[in-house]
């Protein structure tokens, strides 16, 4: 599985990039800080009681269960049975306060098999690369070393850079049997955030052949119907000739079929978001140029003039992706206005999609369709002698043009 580390600093467009992000590194779920807006009615976000903390699961495994949200600070969830935890403190947090925190933290995380910790801390410790150990960072140590839970940051570059400054203030933990192959390491892409990008795998993702006697996706719930079910089974002869634990699963899958449509099938490969071209594309790789030489300038002076070609270049990465989303935005309105059942309704009929489950008590589906199909008593009607006279009938509701009831002129 993998994972995505980032402190978005409550910036638009930072977030907005993330999801490039997230496409070109194959992410499947993000462990973020200071998040600047967060989808209400999206279940693959989870996030805090501040909302500063947050979860996104949009790759290839959903959410499980989210686990504690109601806590300042971090969330928790578990997503392909790895428990997940966004964590960002405040550096305006008193000491008391960040303990409490981290002890909220140990009981939400103590006796957890597979877990992942990542996020702002705000704490610096000779054991992650800062030049000095701090309270907070002591603290820090201290607590995931009870949980016994393993520091994945080699210190070998900064999370934080801003114009001269850099620190590591963004660490990651896991457990011990998770470590292995991990590939932790701080992208170099430009985030237009103050902060670096974090990218690690943990865990083992199952094949299809390891997944269990065959079954590799799972079915629609929202459509099951327990008798359908049980009258599949009766036929499937449940209970009569099941002699292998595999004949069990194929009549159980055989009856599951015959109620519930499969899930469709993960996608392994995201598709970048719709305003992103070929354009943002090269203005990010020279805005991600431009900040690697200011860091590495040598002299006070060329750092000063190299941070200004910077900051212009960050300024027509940013322009580029505002007139990007309005001319797309402007593109879907023509579009409505020349097909109404085009995109822009597929558009509003996703996010309407699988608000409300389907109805399934066969009571209730009766009197809907009762109610939208009634019906009608059987009525005969007395054709006239012309064909002519009942074309004439039905088209003038049974008058002439000169407005005879009779039809038959002046």
């Amino acid at each position: 599985m993998e994972v995505m580390q980032l402190n978005l600093n409550h910036c638009e467009v930072a977030q907005q990039v993330l999801w490039q992000t997230l496409v070109k590194e194959n992410v499947d779920v993000a462990l973020l800080s200071e998040p600047y807006q967060v989808p209400v009615d999206d279940l693959s976000w989870v996030v805090d009681k501040t909302g500063k903390a947050a979860i996104l699961a949009g790759g290839r495994y959903p959410i499980q269960s989210v686990d504690c949200s109601e806590h300042e600070g971090f969330v928790v969830a578990t997503v392909n049975s790895v428990v997940c935890c966004s964590v960002y403190a405040p550096p305006s947090w008193p000491v008391v306060k960040f303990e409490e925190f981290l002890d909220k933290l140990s009981i939400e995380l103590v006796g957890r098999g597979s877990v992942v910790v990542g996020g702002d801390f705000n704490a610096w410790s000779v054991e992650w690369g800062s030049k000095t150990t701090n309270q907070r960072g002591s603290s820090v140590a201290e607590c995931f070393a009870t949980l016994d839970l393993q520091l994945l940051n080699d210190g070998g570059a900064s999370t934080f850079r801003r114009n001269d400054r850099s620190s590591i203030v963004d660490e990651t933990f896991c457990s011990q049997r998770l470590a292995p192959g991990a590939d932790w390491r701080v992208l170099e892409d430009d985030t237009l955030s103050d902060h670096q990008a974090i990218h690690f795998s943990v865990g083992h993702t199952r094949g299809p052949s390891e997944s269990g006697y065959g079954v590799t996706r799972g079915w629609r719930t929202q459509c099951f119907h327990s008798d359908t079910f049980l009258a599949d089974l009766s036929l499937g002869g449940f209970g009569i000739a099941l002699t292998s634990a595999a004949k069990l699963v194929d009549v159980l899958s055989d009856a599951c079929d015959a109620t519930m449509p499969r899930r469709r099938p993960p996608s392994s490969k995201r598709r970048p978001k719709y305003w992103w071209n070929q354009v943002i594309k090269e203005l990010r790789t020279a805005c991600t140029t431009a900040r690697r030489k200011q860091l590495r300038a040598r002299s006070e002076v060329r750092r000063e003039e190299l941070k200004l070609v910077y900051q212009a270049a960050r300024s027509a990465l940013k322009r580029e992706i505002k007139a990007s989303k309005r001319r797309c935005f402007l593109d879907l309105c023509r579009e409505a206005e020349r097909n109404v059942w085009g995109n822009a309704y597929r558009i509003v009929m996703d996010k309407l999609k699988g608000q409300h489950p389907p109805e399934s008590c066969p009571i209730r589906l009766r009197a809907i369709i009762e109610e939208l199909f009634p019906q009608h008593d059987l009525t005969t009607r007395v054709l006239s002698s012309s064909p002519a006279e009942e074309l004439s009938a039905g088209a003038w509701g049974g008058r002439s043009r000169s407005g005879d009831p009779c039809g038959r002129g002046l």
